[in-house]
């Protein structure tokens, strides 16, 4: 079976706020860093998909994380 993704990270937009104001939150952070390190080991690039990124607050979650994991 064929994916147009590698990685889910699902997370509340809270969850992503910095502490320090204008700082990326500690979700940004992790995208970037593990798409760097996984695709330096394996030797390709990943497609990563944000449920908390590709959402808004009013989208019906259970459609939208469904259709974005198994596209």
């Amino acid at each position: 079976m064929s994916f147009n993704y590698d990685i889910f990270i699902s997370y509340a937009h809270l969850d992503d706020r910095s502490a320090f104001g204008d700082e990326k939150g500690w979700i940004d952070l992790l995208h970037e860093r593990l798409s760097v390190l996984i695709a330096q080991a394996l030797g390709c690039e990943l497609n990563i998909w944000r449920d908390g990124h590709n959402l808004q607050g009013n989208d019906e979650l259970q459609g939208a994380i469904g259709a974005g994991v198994t596209q």
